[in-house]
């Protein structure tokens, strides 16, 4: 549960805590934390993290709070760091890992390789902290290779959640020079999509939630976004664009049908017609232009395939996991 306090000190987080959890509506079961975003915590000196790490834990001892977060760089990460967060407290360390491939990370000048990358993360994992790993496809130099391989090795190491936020480019920053010296080309729109639905595909396999896709409008934190994929609804392009290429995988793989009829849960419904109809459109286009007829039905009903045992043909039945798409066929008859 966010509430956009920034720049607190340690001794204002108390009252700010307290005072989430007083607004909140008792039927709102949402967890509460305290999450120190924006910079890489655990550089900070070590009186300055205990602080924090201090008043965080006195709340969430008290009950004020469910969790305590913080994000972080991988080349601040050891096995004492680690240690002295899980006796502080802490829940869950998100590492701005942003890609696995050393030729990105080495344009960037993110100050390691691969290897230290898998070592923070293994680092967190060791000390029982719940991990999320943060990917940033379009870094300089990447490729579409080095993006969807490190969503590989990103499944591989199994986090316990992620976040994918294709690079923008920020007025007054490095990037932004490359970008006017020519240095660098920022990704369209529809090129973060289609990346990013290809990096969707070992995660969802392994069942791994994807926290966000793209940017917040309250991460920006004034900043101004000059160039690249900046989009409010980015997360749902992205979702769409997976569940549509997912649904033409399995179809294609399949003998043809005049018709393909398919049905979703109500909460997916949106996502498989699209922003505007894209994801159908871009189903439509995979099938050659066939016809869909798409059918949904209530919720609270995963694994069921009621509705679906009534049709015949290209039937297909799409489970919602809340942070994963499994696409699955119907099963017919009894």
């Amino acid at each position: 549960m966010g509430h956009g306090f920034k720049s607190l000190q340690p001794e204002a987080i108390k009252e700010a805590a307290c005072q989430a959890r007083e607004q909140q509506a008792s039927e709102d079961k949402r967890p509460l934390e305290v999450a120190y975003f924006g910079g890489t915590f655990t550089a900070f000196a070590p009186d300055e993290q205990e602080r924090y790490l201090e008043v965080a834990k006195r709340l969430k001892d008290q009950g004020v709070i469910d969790a305590v977060r913080i994000s972080t760089h991988p080349g601040h990460i050891s096995a004492a760091i680690c240690g002295r967060l899980a006796a502080h407290g802490v829940d869950w360390v998100e590492v701005g890992v942003q890609s696995f491939a050393s030729r990105p990370l080495r344009k960037s000048g993110r100050g390691y390789d691969e290897a230290r990358a898998r070592e923070a993360c293994r680092q967190v994992q060791q000390a029982g902290i719940g991990l999320v790993i943060q990917l940033m496809p379009f870094l300089p130099g990447a490729t579409e290779t080095d993006d969807v391989e490190s969503a590989h090795i990103c499944a591989a190491i199994e986090p316990d959640a992620v976040r994918l936020f294709p690079t923008v480019v920020l007025r007054n920053t490095g990037l932004f020079d490359l970008m006017r010296a020519g240095r660098y080309a920022p990704a369209t729109l529809e090129e973060a999509v289609d990346r990013c639905a290809l990096m969707l595909e070992p995660l969802d396999r392994r069942k791994i939630p994807i926290l966000r896709i793209g940017l917040q409008a309250s991460e920006m934190t004034g900043a101004q976004v000059e160039a690249g994929p900046y989009h409010p609804a980015l997360g749902e392009l992205v979702r769409g664009a997976f569940l549509a290429d997912r649904l033409a995988d399995f179809i294609t793989a399949r003998p043809t049908e005049s018709v393909y009829r398919v049905c979703v849960e109500n909460s997916l419904a949106s996502l498989l017609t699209g922003h505007k109809g894209r994801s159908v459109n871009r189903l439509q286009r995979r099938l050659g232009g066939a016809q869909l007829d798409i059918s949904a039905k209530l919720p609270g009903t995963h694994g069921s395939t009621t509705s679906a045992r009534r049709w015949t043909g290209g039937t297909f039945e799409i489970e919602d996991y809340t942070s994963y798409l499994t696409v699955a066929r119907a099963s017919h008859g009894d």
